[in-house]
C-alpha cells in the first residue's frame, strides 16, 4: 500500500517484478541496519511512472537492479527514463544481479556487483554509501514540465531504401525513402578525392584568389559533397526531424549527440561532411535551418553567410554508430587519463613514406603537459611499435587510450616485428592481443601522411588513399570486435593535421573531470578548423582544411572514460627520466630523431652482451643516442651511473657509490648493506679489484622487493666522450692502463652489470674483453632522418625542399653540422642550448673576441654552407687532420678513393680506386651479346620470355648462367691488403658504415672536403679517384641485376664523377642516358634540372650544348609551353647550323614541325618534316627516318587522308620493329588504333590501343599511358558505355595532372565536357569545357574551336540565363562577357 504523503527514504530500489523477492530481502536487511528503503508498490489505478517519480523525489538515493528480468520487463525503459529526468542530486547506484548490458547513464557509474557468491561485500559498500548521505530538507522542484539539462542522443540510420531518425535505443520518430545516388553526387565525390590528393587544379580567373588555394579548394569540395549527401539522403521526414532536433539544441544551447549508422555499401562515403538540406544562408552569417516548427540559431560560423556541416555545427557532436551483435563493454578504469602511445616505423621498402613519429609523440606530451604536472595524466611511450610490446604494456597497466601511429595497408596496420621489419596486423589480431577483461576504451589510429613525400613520389597518392581506406575498415573491425570507441582517418591526411588533432583531443580529455571522447573530438575538430580560418596568410596551418577526415566509430552511446569523483588511482605516475651527468647530451621526447634501426639492434644485442661501444666522428650523435638507448631499455637499464670525459676506476666506483647512496636513502633498513657498501667503494686504500668484487657480491644479494624499489641490479655505467682516455698518436692506446684493466674486469662480471661507452675511436681491452661489447660504428643521418631534424631547426625548416636537400648533401647527414648551419642562418641562435654553447666556444677558440657578434652576422644558405669558417668549425670538431695523419700507403689511397663517393659503396666500390681494371673476356662478351640479341627477338613476341624459352641445350643454358655469374664479378686485380686497410680506416672513424647496414661504407662529407684540399691530397689524385668512381657506377649499371630506378640512381652518380674528373663528354653522355628514362617516366622537372646543369658545364655553342638545349625544348613542348619550346629549338638549330651538324639540324627541323602541327599549321609542319626526312635519308639515320614517317602519317591523318596515313605509320613501324624500339612501336600502335577508330573499326582500334598500352606500362611511359587511357575512353563513349568512358578519362587526367602536361589535361577536360553534354548533364559540362578552353587559349591550340562549339551546345540546352549563371560561378564579369562574345562571333 502507499505510504502517507511526506514520507522520505534513504534509498528507493527499482526492480523488475521477477526480482521482487530479492528486493524484499535487501529491504529487510537494510531496515535491520537502520536504513529506510522503498520498493515498487502500487495500488490499483496508480500511474506507475508517476508513482516512481514520487518515490525518486522522496529518496536520497536510487538503486536500479539489472538482471535478465530487467531486459524482459516492458516497464524498464519508462522507469529508466524517469530516473534520467529526476533530481540531479540523487545518487544513482546500478546493482548487477546478472551479466546484462546497462544504459549509458548507468555504465558511466561504478555498479554494485551482486553477480558472484560474495554478496556481503557489495551489501557493505551500499550500506556505507547510504549511511554517509541524508535527504535534503528543502522540497525539490518537479521536473514534469521540464527537459533536464544535458545532451540529447539521437540516431540517424541511412540506407539505400530507408532513412530513419529517432532516439538511441528507441523507435524511429520519422522515416523516408532517400533519393537515388546521382551522377552529380558522384562527380562531387570525385572532385573531393582530387582535392584531398592534391591533384585538382583550378585554372580559371576567379579562383586565382584565396578560394583557389588548395586548402580553400578542399574545404569547398568537402562542403559541396556534404550538401550533395544532405540533398540525397535528408530530403524527407527523417531529415526534417533531424533539422528540428538541431534547431531545438541550438535554441537551448545544448548538445545533440548524433550517431550516423549507415549500411555497409554506403560506409565509404564521407559522412563527416553531411549538411542539412534547406539550410538558410544569411548575410550576417547566422546558422539557421528551416524546420516545421520554426528556426533555431546557434553561434555564427567563422565565415559570414556560410552553412556549417553538421560535424562543425557548435551544437552537434557527430559520430559513426556501428551496429553490433553484442553489448558494448563498460570499461572501468580510474583517473588520471592514461595514454599508451605506440609509434611504428618499420624498416625496408614496405615501411612506407616518412612519418614524423617523434613530433607526434611530443605533441601528445605537450597536449597533456599541464595535467601531467599535476598527476592528472599519464603517457607511456612505447618505443618498439610491435604487437608483443603492446601486449606486454597492456598486461602491466591499464590505459584509457591506445594511440597507434603507423602506416596501413588493405585491412592491416604496418607495425614492427622483432627485427624492425613490417608486421601486418589485422584488426582481429590486434583485438585478440588485448588481454581479456583488460580492454581499452579508446583506440586511436593516427593516419598515414601524404604531404611529406608528394614532391618525391607523385604515385604515392594512390597508395596513401588505399592505406587510409584500410584504416577506416580497421576501425569498423575493431569496433565489431568489442572496442568501444575507435578514432580513424577516413581519407588521406597530412601528418601535421593528424598529430594536431590528436593533441587537441588529448588536451580536452585531460582537463575534464568526466572526459567524454565524442565531446572532446568534436571540440578538437571545431577548434582546429576555427584556428585555420583565422590564421594569417602564409601560416602553414591554413592548408589544413581536413576537418572531414577524422571519424569516431562507436559501438553505442559514448560514455566518459572515467569520473574523477569516483576516485583517482594514486599509484599511476609517469616514469621519471634517468638522471645523467650534465655533460651528456640528452634530447627531449620529440627532439631526438631517427636512429630507430640502431636503437632496435642495440637493444636486442644487449640482451646477450654485457655492454656496447658507440663510436664515430665527432658530432654524429653518439651521446644523444646513448641517452636515448637508456630510455629505450627502461627497467632493463637498471640503476644508471654516467661520467663524461677523462675518468679512472676510482672515479667510476665513486660515482656508483654516490648513486647507490642516493637511491637507498629512503628504503629503510633493507638498504643498509648497500649503504655500507658505498662507504667501502670510496676506500682508496683498498685496490679497485677488491672493491669491485665487493660490489658484485652485494648486488647478487639484493632482494626482489629492494630491487623493485631501487631498480638495481642491473647496474649500467655510461662513459661518454671516452676518447679523452685514449692516446691519439698511438693507435688509441689507453692513457691509464688501470682503467683498461678495470673495464675488462667489469665486462667479465656478468649479468648484473652493464657498460655503455661513446667514443670517437674504438679500442682494445686486455684479455680481448672488448669482444664482449656490441660495437656500433655510427654513420651519418639518412635523408629521411635529416629532414625530421631540419623540421626542428627553425632556420632550416623555412627553406624549400630543394634547399634542404642541398644542405643535407653538403653536410653529409652530420647532425651537429646541420645544427651549426641552422644557428648561422639564425644569427647564432641555436635550437639547442648545448649546440649554441659549443659553437660559441669554438668561435672563441679561433680568436674571435666577440663570438655573439660574429655569429649574429646575416647569412643566407649559401653563406652558411660555403663560408670557410662554418666548414672549418665542423672539420676541427671532428679532428680530421689528425686522423688522416695516422694512415699512409695503401690505406691512405683507399681513403682518398672512397672519399669521392657520395653514396655508401660495397666491397667492390672500396677496392675499385686502388685496383687495376682488366678487360672482359671477349669470347664471353660475344656469347652474352648473342644471347641478348636472341632474347630481344623472343621478347618482341613474348615480353616475358627468358633464357629457358630460347630452345637451348642444357649445356648452352649452363654456359649462359656461368657467363652471367662471371660478368657480375668486379673486373679488378686488387693489391694485397685492401681489407686490412678498410679495417684500419673504419677503426679510426674515417670510413663510416652506410645507412643500409649491409656492409657498405662511405667517408663523411666533412672528412671528404678536408681530404680533397691540396695540402692533404693533390688535385690529380682526387680527379683520378673520381674517374675510378665513375667506372664503378657504370659497371654496376651494366652488370648488376637491379631495377631501373636503381640503375638510374647509379648513372646519376657516374655523371657526377665524370664531371668532377673533367670528362665532360662522358658526363653529357650520362646525362642523356638518365634523362631519356626520366622523360619516359614523366619526371620532367628533374630532367630539366639535369639538362640545365649539364649545359652550364659544356663549352658555349658546342654540339653537346646544342643537344641539351634541344632536350629542354622537348620538355617545354610536353608541358604545352610551345613558345618556350620554339625558342629552345631555334637556339639549338642555330648552333647546329653554325657547326654544320646535319644530324642535329634534322632533329631541330623535326621538332619545329611538331610545334607547327600542334598549332594547326599543317603545311608548315609538312615542310619541316620533309626537310628533316631528307637529311635523315642522306645520313642513313633509320631511327630518324622512322620518326619522320610517323609524323608525316600524323599530318595525313589530321587531313583525313587515312590510307596515306596508314602507309606512313606502317613504314615507321617496320623500322622501329627492326631496331627493337619498343617505345616507338607503342606510338605506332597507338596511331594505327586512331585510324581504325576514325573508320569505325572499334574492335581493331581496341586491339591496337591495348598493344600500345601494354608496352607503355612495361616501360613506364606515363604520358603514353595517359594517351592510351584517353583513347580507350573514346571507344567506350562511342559504344555508349558512358560510365566506363568517364573512368578512362579520369585516369588519363590524373596522370596528366601529375606530369604537369597541360595539353593533355585540356584534352581530358574537353572530352569529359563533351561526354557530360551528350548524356544530359550540360550544367556539369560547362566547367570542364571552360577549363579546357582556358588552357588551349594559353597554348595557342587550334582545338579552341572544339571547346567553343561545345560551350555553344551547352548554352543552347541550358538557356541564356542559366548558362550565364554557371559562367559567373567560374569567371569574373569581364571574362564572362568575353566568352559570350567569342561564342556569338563563332570564333
Amino acid at each position: 500500500m502507499s505510504e502517507p504523503a511526506g514520507t522520505t527514504y534513504e534509498v528507493f530500489v527499482v526492480h523488475a517484478q521477477a526480482d521482487l523477492e530479492w528486493a524484499r530481502r535487501l529491504q529487510a536487511r537494510l531496515s535491520g541496519d537502520g536504513v529506510r528503503a522503498a520498493l515498487e508498490n502500487y495500488l490499483p489505478g496508480d500511474i506507475i511512472v508517476r508513482r516512481i517519480e514520487d518515490l525518486i523525489s522522496a529518496s536520497a538515493s536510487v538503486v536500479f537492479v539489472y538482471s535478465h528480468s530487467t531486459e524482459a520487463d516492458p516497464m524498464s525503459a519508462a522507469k529508466y527514463a524517469a530516473l534520467l529526468s529526476g533530481p540531479e542530486d540523487r545518487r544513482f547506484i546500478p546493482a548487477l544481479l546478472e551479466d546484462v548490458p546497462v544504459g549509458a547513464f548507468a555504465a558511466s557509474r561504478r555498479p554494485l556487483d551482486f553477480r558472484g557468491e560474495d554478496q556481503e561485500r557489495p551489501y557493505r559498500e551500499l550500506l556505507d554509501v547510504l549511511r554517509g548521505q541524508r535527504p535534503s530538507s528543502v522540497p525539490l522542484e518537479s521536473y514534469k514540465h521540464h527537459r533536464p539539462e544535458g545532451a540529447r542522443e539521437v540516431l540517424l540510420r541511412i540506407g539505400r531504401d530507408m532513412v530513419a531518425f529517432g532516439p538511441v535505443g528507441g523507435e524511429p520518430e520519422a522515416t523516408h525513402v532517400p533519393a537515388p545516388l546521382t551522377h552529380a553526387l558522384e562527380e562531387r565525390l570525385w572532385q573531393l578525392d582530387r582535392a584531398r590528393t592534391g591533384r585538382a587544379q583550378e585554372l580559371l580567373t576567379k579562383n586565382d584568389g584565396p578560394a583557389g588555394r588548395p586548402a580553400a579548394l578542399l574545404d569547398t569540395r568537402s562542403r559541396e559533397v556534404g550538401a550533395g549527401l544532405g540533398e540525397t539522403f535528408l530530403s524527407g521526414a527523417a531529415g526534417e526531424a533531424l533539422a528540428g532536433a538541431v534547431a531545438e539544441a541550438a535554441g537551448r544551447n545544448s548538445t545533440l549527440r548524433l550517431g550516423v549508422q549507415v549500411d555497409d555499401e554506403l560506409a565509404g562515403l564521407p559522412w563527416e561532411t553531411l549538411t542539412l538540406p534547406g539550410a538558410v544562408r544569411t548575410p550576417a552569417g547566422a546558422w539557421g535551418v528551416q524546420t516545421p516548427t520554426g528556426t533555431g540559431e546557434a553561434r555564427p560560423p567563422s565565415r559570414p553567410g556560410e552553412v556549417e556541416p553538421l560535424a562543425l555545427h557548435p551544437c552537434v557532436d557527430l559520430f559513426r554508430c556501428l551496429p553490433t551483435g553484442g553489448h558494448t563493454p563498460a570499461i572501468g578504469i580510474l583517473a588520471p587519463l592514461r595514454i599508451l602511445a605506440v609509434a611504428a616505423a618499420p624498416d625496408g621498402p614496405e615501411g612506407g613514406p616518412l612519418l614524423d613519429l617523434e613530433a607526434e609523440l611530443r605533441r601528445i606530451l605537450d597536449a597533456v603537459d599541464d595535467a601531467r604536472r599535476h598527476a592528472a595524466a599519464h603517457v607511456r611511450i612505447l618505443n618498439q611499435g610491435s604487437l608483443p610490446a603492446i601486449v606486454d604494456a597492456l598486461k602491466q597497466e591499464r590505459f584509457h587510450v591506445l594511440h597507434i601511429s603507423c602506416h596501413a595497408g588493405p585491412g592491416v596496420l604496418h607495425l614492427e616485428d622483432e627485427q624492425g621489419g613490417v608486421d601486418k596486423v589485422t584488426a582481429d589480431r590486434l583485438v585478440r592481443a588485448i588481454p581479456r577483461d583488460r580492454g581499452v576504451p579508446l583506440v586511436v589510429l593516427s593516419g598515414c601522411s601524404t604531404a611529406l613525400d608528394t614532391r618525391e613520389s607523385p604515385s604515392d597518392d594512390t597508395s596513401a588513399e588505399q592505406a587510409e581506406t584500410a584504416l577506416s575498415g580497421l576501425a569498423r573491425g575493431l569496433s565489431a570486435a568489442g572496442v568501444p570507441a575507435v578514432l580513424a582517418m577516413t581519407a588521406p591526411v597530412t601528418d601535421r593535421y593528424a598529430s594536431l588533432l590528436t593533441a587537441a583531443l588529448y588536451r580536452e580529455l585531460a582537463i575534464r573531470p568526466e572526459p567524454d571522447v565524442l565531446t572532446a573530438l568534436s571540440e578538437a575538430r571545431r577548434t582546429l578548423e576555427a584556428a585555420r580560418r583565422t590564421a594569417p596568410d602564409g601560416d602553414r596551418d591554413t592548408a589544413l582544411a581536413e576537418w572531414a577526415t577524422p571519424a569516431l566509430f562507436l559501438r553505442g552511446p559514448s560514455i566518459p572514460l572515467y569520473d574523477v569523483s569516483r576516485g583517482v588511482d594514486a599509484d599511476v605516475s609517469p616514469p621519471s627520466a634517468v638522471p645523467l651527468d650534465p655533460g651528456v647530451v640528452v634530447r627531449a621526447v620529440g627532439d631526438f630523431v631517427g636512429r630507430r634501426t640502431e636503437l632496435r639492434a642495440l637493444r636486442a644485442a644487449l640482451r646477450n652482451h654485457t655492454g656496447a661501444l658507440l663510436h664515430g666522428i665527432g658530432g654524429v650523435g653518439k651521446s644523444s643516442l646513448a641517452a636515448e638507448l637508456i630510455g629505450w631499455l627502461g627497467p632493463d637499464a637498471g640503476l644508471v651511473v654516467s661520467l663524461v670525459g677523462r675518468t679512472s676506476p676510482d672515479q667510476i666506483l665513486g660515482g656508483i657509490a654516490d648513486k647507490l647512496l642516493a637511491t637507498t636513502a629512503t628504503v629503510g633498513a633493507s638498504g643498509e648493506p648497500l649503504r655500507e657498501l658505498t662507504q667501502f667503494l670510496r676506500r682508496l686504500d683498498y685496490p679497485w679489484q677488491v672493491r669491485l668484487d665487493a660490489l658484485t657480491l652485494v648486488l647478487g644479494t639484493v632482494s626482489t622487493e629492494l630491487n623493485r624499489r631501487i631498480a638495481a641490479p642491473p647496474l649500467t655505467v655510461l662513459l661518454d666522450n671516452f676518447e679523452d682516455n685514449l692516446a691519439h698518436g698511438d693507435h688509441f692506446a689507453f692513457l691509464d692502463q688501470e682503467l683498461a684493466a678495470f673495464l675488462a674486469a667489469w665486462i667479465q662480471r656478468g649479468r648484473n652489470v652493464r657498460l655503455l661507452i661513446t667514443s670517437r675511436f674504438p679500442f682494445a681491452l686486455p684479455q680481448d674483453a672488448h669482444r664482449r661489447l656490441v660495437v656500433r660504428h655510427l654513420g651519418p643521418l639518412s635523408w629521411a632522418e635529416a629532414r625530421k631534424l631540419m623540421w626542428r631547426l627553425p632556420g632550416l625548416d623555412v627553406l624549400s625542399y630543394e634547399e634542404q636537400r642541398r644542405a643535407w648533401t653538403v653536410v653529409g647527414g652530420h647532425p651537429r653540422a646541420l645544427e651549426y648551419v641552422d644557428a648561422l642562418l639564425r644569427g647564432g641562435r641555436a635550437r639547442f642550448v648545448d649546440v649554441g654553447e659549443r659553437l660559441e666556444r669554438l668561435v672563441r677558440e679561433r680568436g674571435v673576441d666577440d663570438p655573439a657578434g660574429w655569429l649574429g652576422e646575416g647569412r643566407g644558405l649559401d653563406g652558411a654552407l660555403a663560408e670557410a669558417e662554418a666548414v672549418t668549425l665542423a672539420v676541427d670538431d671532428a679532428l680530421v687532420g689528425e686522423l688522416v695523419g695516422l694512415v699512409d700507403g695503401l690505406a691512405r689511397r683507399v681513403l682518398v678513393g672512397v672519399s669521392v663517393y657520395r653514396r655508401p659503396v660495397d666491397r667492390a666500390g672500396l677496392a675499385w680506386p686502388v685496383s687495376t681494371q682488366i678487360d672482359p673476356d671477349p669470347e664471353r662478351e660475344q656469347r652474352l651479346d648473342q644471347m641478348s640479341e636472341l632474347l630481344t627477338r623472343a621478347r618482341q613476341k613474348d615480353p616475358q620470355a627468358g633464357v629457358e624459352d630460347l630452345e637451348l641445350s642444357p649445356g648452352e643454358v649452363s654456359q649462359v648462367w656461368r657467363d652471367v655469374a662471371a660478368e657480375r664479378v668486379a673486373p679488378l686485380v686488387e693489391p694485397v691488403g685492401v681489407d686490412v686497410s678498410v679495417g684500419v680506416l673504419a677503426g679510426l672513424g674515417l670510413l663510416v658504415p652506410g645507412i643500409d647496414d649491409q656492409g657498405t661504407f662511405v667517408v663523411h662529407r666533412w672528412t671528404a672536403q678536408a681530404l680533397a684540399r691540396p695540402p692533404l691530397t693533390p688535385g690529380d689524385e682526387v680527379r683520378e679517384a673520381h674517374a675510378a668512381a665513375a667506372r664503378y657506377w657504370r659497371w654496376r649499371v651494366q652488370v648488376r641485376p637491379q631495377g631501373p630506378r636503381q640503375d638510374l640512381e647509379d648513372m646519376v652518380e657516374a655523371r657526377y664523377h665524370h664531371h668532377r674528373s673533367g670528362d665532360l663528354d662522358a658526363a653529357a653522355g650520362a646525362t642523356h642516358w638518365v634523362c631519356q628514362r626520366l622523360h619516359t617516366w614523366g619526371a620532367w622537372s628533374w630532367e630539366q634540372q639535369l639538362y640545365v646543369e649539364t649545359s652550364s658545364w659544356l663549352p658555349d655553342n658546342s654540339r653537346e650544348q646544342a643537344a641539351c638545349i634541344h632536350q629542354l625544348g622537348l620538355i617545354a613542348q610536353e608541358r604545352g609551353e610551345y613558345d618556350q619550346a620554339l625558342a629552345w629549338y631555334r637556339k639549338s638549330l642555330t648552333i647546329n647550323e653554325e657547326l654544320g651538324n646535319r644530324a642535329g639540324m634534322a632533329a631541330s627541323y623535326h621538332q619545329l614541325g611538331r610545334i607547327a602541327e600542334l598549332r594547326g599549321e599543317y603545311d608548315q609542319a609538312l615542310a619541316w618534316y620533309r626537310k628533316s626526312l631528307t637529311i635523315n635519308e642522306e645520313l642513313g639515320n633509320r631511327a630518324g627516318m622512322a620518326s619522320s614517317y610517323h609524323q608525316l602519317g600524323r599530318i595525313a591523318e589530321l587531313r583525313g587522308e587515312y590510307d596515306q596515313a596508314l602507309a606512313w605509320y606502317r613504314n615507321s613501324l617496320t623500322i622501329k620493329e627492326e631496331l627493337g624500339n619498343r617505345a616507338g612501336m607503342a606510338s605506332s600502335y597507338h596511331q594505327l588504333g586512331m585510324i581504325a577508330q576514325e573508320r569505325g573499326e572499334y574492335d581493331q582500334a581496341l586491339e591496337w590501343y591495348r598493344k600500345s598500352l601494354t608496352i607503355e606500362e612495361e616501360i613506364g611511359n606515363r604520358a603514353g599511358m595517359a594517351s592510351s587511357y584517353h583513347q580507350l575512353g573514346m571507344i567506350a563513349q562511342e559504344r555508349g558505355e558512358y560510365d566506363q568512358a568517364l573512368e578512362w578519362y579520369r585516369k588519363s587526367l590524373t596522370i596528366n595532372e601529375e606530369l604537369g602536361n597541360r595539353a593533355g589535361m585540356a584534352i581530358s577536360f574537353s572530352q569529359i565536357g563533351v561526354l557530360y553534354t551528350q548524356i544530359g548533364r550540360a550544367a556539369e559540362a560547362v566547367v570542364y569545357n571552360l577549363r579546357s578552353l582556358s588552357i588551349r587559349e594559353q597554348l595557342g591550340s587550334p582545338q579552341v574551336s572544339t571547346d567553343l562549339y561545345w560551350l555553344n551546345q551547352q548554352r543552347r540546352v541550358l538557356g541564356e540565363g542559366e548558362f550565364r549563371r554557371l559562367l559567373a560561378e567560374q569567371l569574373d564579369s569581364g571574362t564572362v562577357d568575353a566568352v559570350i562574345a567569342r561564342l556569338e562571333s563563332g570564333d
